[in-house]
């Protein structure tokens, strides 16, 4: 079942109710999709959702003739904004069977982190799995099962995957940092799915002069870390509490730091955003 909130979706080229939705979305594995945020009726990040989007289309579509119209996209993305009239909400995007000629977006519910969460941090757990292609945004309906079973069984926010070597990738609808001591630490691109809001988050380590490196982190090494937080298009950037039985500190100075610029650079995209030809 097609999970969808507000009152149209968009296709190829119309408005259609969502009651109607199940006759025109396909929810199978390998499905390139994308989930933008849309914050005062504003997609945030929307050009690099979209990069994302066309780059993972371009390395599975078995046809390669297909042309992609991103500006056509963007009016879609915007018309389903405006005729829903959600000022705040998360849109999932994708091609139907990955044809370029089935584009399909629609609203779909979200539960965003809650104001205490954000200052008492949450629980996260390793769990003992990989993504198949883990660069590429592809539905994986198995894992996601699995994940949000493993979350539900063990009343926590994130379940964090665990290769079988015993090495950290990424969350398993977010990615995740380590701070030991000035030093941001997170696992290399090559081994996760490149997070619009990790890219961000790693911008602006590198703008301000902050020290970071990727790298592999193997379980054993979690005390050695001071801080943890997981990032992604809905927690934003998310202390965690403890991982397993290891506590975090969420008042770290290193970690406020990132999040007052995360936050800022939100700001500065809002007020300068503005859609073609506005």
């Amino acid at each position: 079942m097609v999970q969808v909130t507000g009152n149209h979706f968009v296709t190829h080229n119309e408005l259609i109710p969502v009651k109607f939705i199940e006759n025109y979305v396909d929810d199978e594995d390998n499905t390139i999709y994308e989930v933008l945020r849309v914050v005062q009726f504003t997609p945030l990040f929307l050009e690099e959702h979209l990069h994302r989007f066309f780059s993972s289309f371009t390395s599975v579509r078995k046809d390669k003739s297909q042309a992609v119209n991103r500006s056509h996209i963007t009016n879609r993305i915007r018309s389903l904004i405006r005729k829903n009239d959600i000022p705040n909400g998360n849109i999932r995007f994708q091609f139907n069977n990955n044809d370029a000629k089935q584009f399909r977006a629609w609203f779909i519910p979200v539960a965003y982190p809650s104001e205490q969460q954000y200052a008492d941090g949450v629980p996260v757990k390793t769990l003992s799995a990989t993504r198949i292609d883990p660069t590429i945004k592809t539905r994986d309906k198995k894992l996601r099962q699995n994940a949000d079973d493993f979350i539900k069984e063990h009343d926590i926010y994130e379940a964090i995957l665990v290769n079988p070597e015993g090495y950290l990738t990424e969350g398993s609808r977010s990615n995740i940092f380590f701070i030991h001591n000035e030093t941001f630490c997170t696992t290399p691109q090559s081994d996760v799915l490149p997070g619009i809001t990790r890219q961000k988050i790693i911008q602006l380590l590198r703008n301000n002069r902050l020290q970071f490196e990727e790298r592999p982190i193997h379980m054993s090494e979690l005390n050695r870390f001071q801080s943890c937080f997981i990032s992604g298009t809905s927690a934003k950037i998310l202390p965690v509490v403890t991982i397993n039985e290891v506590v975090m500190d969420v008042r770290n100075d290193f970690l406020e730091n990132i999040i007052d610029l995360y936050n800022s650079l939100i700001n500065n995209y809002l007020g300068s955003f503005r859609w073609p030809s506005e």
